[in-house]
């Protein structure tokens, strides 16, 4: 296994918008990304945290452990001979999606700046975890599913795999991925080849790229990156780190795309565009936008039927004259999860599902 790859070990959209050079992270332009409801590969956006390892697409072995009667090592060419192969379409999100709008509400500090593109989807295909869970003797106690990756991370002196768990009774295991495709050819290194794991609906950074091994624990991962980095605190302080919840499922969320900020508007039929996603088990329900501060909303068009896991694009068309408008968006989803009117601020940003406001001036 190399170090590291270079971070355009497939062809990107030369438009994607880098949050940070190194480690690669990056996003696609809002109206690029809407413009299909499955992404290319090239506009699929990318959040790493360390090295992009190159592994063996046949060789390299995924190791399970802990608390079963038996440790089991299986290879990558094993899955894929031995456990059935399916594809499911999905939307992974960043934790940060959305930061820079949380940071204008309170400032945030020493995190990328992701706007609203902190998102995609794809067809992925590869076995469903639940296939290689079945082949594990479990022992009673085991609560957690603890992940960890083969690239490199350094955080406060320390070089270890990224990594973070999930409970062992997460319902959405059953949708859940052991994926070796993406949009029907192998899965580049960039988005965790040769094997990652998919697990819609819940925080994309439990859904870890370059999978190494799957521990059967007691409690959650000791990762930093669970037990640290992605934890919903309101101070810096310790205590606040350790109280604070871990992130989980995806909050509901809707945001505008269209149209864009630097867009001239003409009086007359204007048309708002924008995408919606939820968490868990919970599916879209519906998208309202207001023009007078939330007194009256009016339902826009999902575009896309609610999918679980997926997000879901909605339009409406407003007649409106010459003036300024501040246009709320908000979406509701199947278990009546709305998002609310003030972030939730923390000093991750993360989460950041507070209705969005943005300015239209029409002329």
């Amino acid at each position: 296994m190399r170090d590291s790859l270079p971070s355009f070990d497939v062809a990107k959209s030369a438009t994607m918008q880098v949050v940070q050079a190194e480690p690669f992270n990056a996003g696609t332009p809002l109206d690029e990304l809407a413009s299909s409801y499955i992404q290319p590969t090239s506009q699929f956006f990318v959040r790493t945290h360390g090295t992009i390892p190159s592994l063996d697409p046949e060789t390299t072995t995924i190791q399970l452990q802990g608390l079963l009667a038996q440790p089991l090592s299986i290879s990558i060419a094993d899955i894929k001979q031995q456990l059935p192969y399916v594809e499911q379409v999905s939307t992974l999100q960043c934790a940060g999606n959305r930061r820079q709008e949380m940071h204008a509400y309170q400032p945030i500090y020493g995190e990328l700046p992701w706007g609203a593109n902190g998102l995609s989807t794809a067809n992925w295909g590869g076995a469903p975890l639940r296939s290689l869970l079945e082949r594990c003797e479990i022992d009673s106690t085991a609560l957690h599913l603890v992940f960890e990756s083969y690239d490199q991370v350094e955080r406060h002196g320390q070089t270890f795999g990224y990594g973070g768990s999930i409970p062992l009774n997460e319902p959405m295991i059953e949708h859940a991925l052991l994926a070796y495709t993406m949009n029907g050819t192998a899965l580049p290194a960039l988005h965790g080849g040769p094997l990652r794991l998919v697990i819609p609906g819940i925080v994309g950074a439990r859904s870890v790229k370059w999978l190494r091994s799957i521990e059967f624990s007691s409690e959650p991962s000791h990762n930093y990156f669970q037990r640290r980095a992605y934890r919903l605190a309101q101070s810096s302080e310790p205590e606040a780190w350790q109280n604070a919840p871990m992130l989980h499922e995806l909050p509901v969320n809707a945001v505008l795309y269209l149209p864009t900020a630097d867009q001239t508007l003409l009086a007359g039929t204007i048309t708002l565009a924008g995408y919606a996603i939820t968490g868990g088990q919970a599916l879209v329900e519906q998208v309202e936008i207001s023009l007078d501060h939330g007194q009256h909303w009016q339902h826009a068009r999902l575009i896309d039927p609610p999918r679980l896991g997926c997000w879901s694009r909605w339009q409406i068309e407003l007649e409106l004259t010459a003036g300024e408008y501040q246009c709320w968006v908000r979406a509701t989803d199947s278990l009546g999860q709305q998002q609310p009117e003030q972030p939730a601020w923390n000093v991750k940003g993360y989460h950041h599902n507070a209705i969005q406001r943005i300015q239209l001036s029409v002329c």
